[in-house]
């Protein structure tokens, strides 16, 4: 496997010097000047923050293998080095490119079959408090390893300290496991009040636990409508809400904040929570979300809505290949992530995803073949997306635990393009390249072309946008058949005949993975859309909101 690794490193050398300053994924230095220093990191999962087993590192010629905890070390690397995070069934593949932190936290995706973990726990416990109870009670349980809920009994259960559990939990890493344990209850509409509580709790694998939740009064903030900066492709009502954060990662809902009035937020510090004002835009123009967390305060929230990367390079329908080239539009103090993925939703098994993150506006498509990824083989639609996030200063400051505990802002933001399709498949010739028949036809028939059905006259209703994409995904079949275009009646007859009689005589190849090219980019809104919605937004600033650089006071924040 330390073959793998050279492979690696000397592709990235060559396309960063290719180009100056371009830096290919990842940045790894071909030779190590000086002896360097140890890396010891950890790789979690991109969405449950969980750590990830068994996923392959590859820095330089080095390589290593995370732990049970998600952890890795590499020793003896340069001031700078790029990262590969490989899947053990290689469908995903995730580069960070010019890292210089000792310490990095990086993110990947999980595998639809990851193997179940190696620990289990049960917990169980008692809920105590007198106060109104109307409705259900969710307890949480999160750690550094592990997270789940359960949801009890119906409202109007015992207020005087019911029984909850078992819980279960499941986890990788040491056999005990220190974690909290929350609960919260709402209490009747008008009350001014709710109820949380919180414990410490120690799972140890194989056995079971029990606490004791002692519910306590939380108060209710009345606080200002949300300030909201927001670019110019905002054309439809973004929603505001809020989450309650422990450890960095979710523990529960909150209400729904306003921009419009005054709002309720309930104050859980007291409780070991943070409180987390979200705000999300999503249309064909906008994908794009910030969030402050802190203090629960009579001060209003202030946020800023960036405007999505947008893609200069490649052009739309290119052909995917190794070393082709991504640019895209600067957003202020973020950093990218390019995602290279099955345009469908439900891609196939062997279908390899690829995230490459830098600091930069340029990457390339990575060839991994070093690390036993094939490019994949025709015919196939990928979208390429890219995704700016921050504030950020470099990629160190995304991934370095000392410059995340270091980091003193609370207002984050992410941006995401549109898709950009690109095909993988074989050359195509000239009459399939200009053929942009796609109407629906209704032809007249003596005889179904499949021949199975009895004879007598008949209406087919042929779809050419679609046979012409089949003729396009499939060019050994369209040589095969002479039929390159399909424009009318006669020749979708023809085109019928023909594609029964091939997959008669190739009854093991596949005609039916056909790449339909999706729809151009939407067109640009009408005007009053955002005249309508400014007129919503009585608190907005838009459009354009004011950056300020990543760490000082008025980071992202829109102007009064």
């Amino acid at each position: 496997m330390r073959g793998a690794g050279l492979g690696f490193s000397a592709v990235v050398v060559a396309a960063a010097c290719a180009r100056t300053p371009r830096a290919g994924p990842p940045a790894a230095p071909a030779a190590r000047a000086d002896p360097g220093a140890d890396v010891h990191g950890a790789v979690l999962d991109a969405n449950s923050h969980l750590p990830l087993v068994g996923r392959s590192i590859f820095i330089g010629d080095a390589r290593a293998v995370t732990d049970a905890e998600g952890r890795f070390m590499i020793p003896g690397v340069g001031r700078t080095y790029g990262v590969a995070i490989v899947s053990p069934h290689r469908s995903n593949v995730t580069l960070y490119t010019a890292l210089a932190a000792r310490d990095p936290i990086l993110v990947a995706d999980a595998e639809e079959n990851e193997p179940p973990p190696a620990h289990s726990a049960e917990l169980s416990g008692t809920l105590v408090g007198e106060y109104p109870h109307t409705s259900p009670d969710r307890v949480y349980f999160k750690a550094r390893y592990a997270t789940a809920d359960l949801a009890l009994g119906a409202p109007g259960s015992p207020a005087g300290g019911p029984a909850f559990g078992p819980l279960h939990v499941a986890w990788n890493g040491p056999d005990l496991l220190d974690g909290d344990v929350f609960a919260r209850r709402f209490a009747p509409a008008g009350s001014g009040s709710e109820y949380c509580a919180h414990s410490a709790a120690a799972l140890r694998a194989g056995e079971a636990a029990n606490v004791k939740l002692e519910f306590e009064e939380a108060p209710v903030v009345r606080r200002p409508p949300v300030r909201l900066g927001y670019p110019a492709s905002l054309i439809m009502m973004p929603r505001a809400f809020e989450e309650y954060r422990a450890r960095g990662s979710l523990a529960l809902n909150g209400n729904n904040a306003s921009f419009e009035r005054p709002y309720a937020s309930v104050d859980l510090s007291g409780c070991g929570l943070t409180l987390c004002t979200m705000v999300s835009a999503y249309s064909p123009y906008l994908h794009s979300n910030a969030e402050s967390c802190g203090a629960v305060s009579t001060d209003p929230v202030l946020l800023a809505l960036r405007p999505a990367p947008v893609f200069s390079a490649p052009p739309r329908r290119s052909l995917a290949r190794p070393g082709l080239e991504f640019t895209w539009s600067a957003i202020p103090h973020a950093v990218y992530e390019l995602t290279l993925a099955d345009y469908y939703d439900h891609p196939p098994p062997e279908a390899t995803t690829i995230h490459v993150f830098t600091p930069n506006l340029d990457t390339i498509w990575p060839d991994l073949s070093a690390f036993g990824v094939a490019f994949p083989l025709a015919p196939k639609l990928y979208a390429a997306k890219v995704r700016a996030f921050g504030a950020y200063a470099g990629l160190d400051d995304l991934v370095s635990a000392a410059a995340r505990a270091a980091r003193a802002e609370s207002e984050s933001f992410a941006s995401e393009s549109e898709g950009l399709p690109l095909f993988v498949r074989g050359p195509i010739g000239k009459e399939e390249a200009s053929c942009r028949y796609d109407e629906q036809l209704t032809c007249d028939m003596l005889m179904p072309p499949d021949g199975h059905s009895p004879p007598g006259g008949m209406h087919v209703s042929f779809a050419l946008g679609g046979i012409n994409a089949t003729l396009r995904s499939q060019p050994e079949f369209a040589n095969a058949v002479h039929i390159h275009c399909v424009s009318d009646c006669k020749e979708a007859s023809a085109y019928a005949s023909a594609y029964f009689a091939y997959r008669n005589a190739h009854p093991d190849t596949s005609l039916d993975t056909t790449l339909i090219e999706p729809d151009g980019p939407e067109p640009p809104p009408p005007p009053e859309f955002g005249e309508h919605l400014r007129a919503r937004l009585p608190n907005a600033n838009a459009p354009g909101p004011a950056v300020a650089a990543p760490g000082s006071a008025a980071a992202g924040v829109p102007g009064p």
